[in-house]
């Protein structure tokens, strides 16, 4: 019996002793977390952190040289991008990395023009409808010309996207012309989307093709069809109008087929 008591107090002992040495311990980890802590941000000021390179995969570095000099951990990204992104509106994302210890990577995504767009002076247009400055670089691109919406856009700015039908029907049938095995080997010049019940395209320099302003894929398959079965470079008609159920070709001495 008298065994059993001295086990016992020298387990509670134990217990007792352990409590303390498990807040001691615990103690000594959040003081050395703060202090890891501390020292960790106490570094971040150091020179050796300031910004003295910017990276790219390819352009001028040098337009973004205003972040060198900076706290690497200072600077905040998320903003510097957007005001990046809203500066140069012909990018269409930008993301901007840490490099440690002193330098920053700007990773660009250009916005890719799908056609030009006529208003009061000549923009871009993507394949999302925004518009953007023409690039001296890509200005001899041969690219569709999208017309007619002088009255259905004003005061347009770089960098913002137009949800106008006219503008989004013209991208989308660009987009569907292109995706068409047979069509995409033909040129397109320029889609008129001035009317509200027309569109106009002009196609390998001569030939004019009439649509409906809602035109469906079906209409752009009977097109390809139809241009299948013609001679290249016919230049003797004037247009095929494919608003009706089959379509309507006027040759331009007047004569007529359907």
């Amino acid at each position: 019996m008298r065994k059993n008591r001295r086990n016992s107090q020298r387990a509670d002992n134990k217990r007792g002793l352990a409590k303390p040495r498990l807040l001691a311990i615990g103690i000594i980890c959040i003081l050395a977390f703060i202090l890891i802590g501390y020292i960790f941000n106490a570094s971040k000021n150091l020179g050796c952190f300031n910004v003295k390179d910017i990276l790219m995969f390819e352009g001028d570095s040098s337009q973004f040289s205003y972040l060198k000099g900076r706290n690497i951990f200072k600077i905040d990204l998320d903003a510097e991008a957007d005001y990046i992104s809203r500066l140069y509106p012909d990018f269409k994302k930008v993301r901007i990395v840490r490099v440690l210890p002193d330098r920053l990577f700007v990773d660009l995504v250009e916005r890719l023009p799908l056609a030009r767009v006529s208003l009061y002076k000549e923009f871009f247009v993507d394949g999302d409808g925004v518009l953007f400055n023409v690039n001296p670089d890509k200005a001899a691109l041969e690219l569709p010309k999208i017309s007619g919406l002088e009255t259905k856009i004003f005061g347009a700015k770089s960098g913002k996207k137009y949800n106008v039908d006219s503008l989004l029907g013209a991208i989308k049938l660009i987009k569907d012309i292109k995706a068409n095995r047979v069509l995409r080997k033909h040129k397109i010049n320029e889609i008129n989307v001035g009317r509200s019940d027309q569109i106009t395209i002009i196609m390998d320099d001569y030939l004019e093709v009439k649509l409906d302003s809602d035109t469906s894929r079906n209409k752009i398959d009977i097109l390809a069809g139809w241009l299948s079965q013609i001679k290249p470079g016919k230049q003797a008609i004037e247009y095929v109008d494919l608003r009706f159920r089959d379509p309507v070709v006027k040759y331009k001495d007047d004569a007529k087929q359907k």
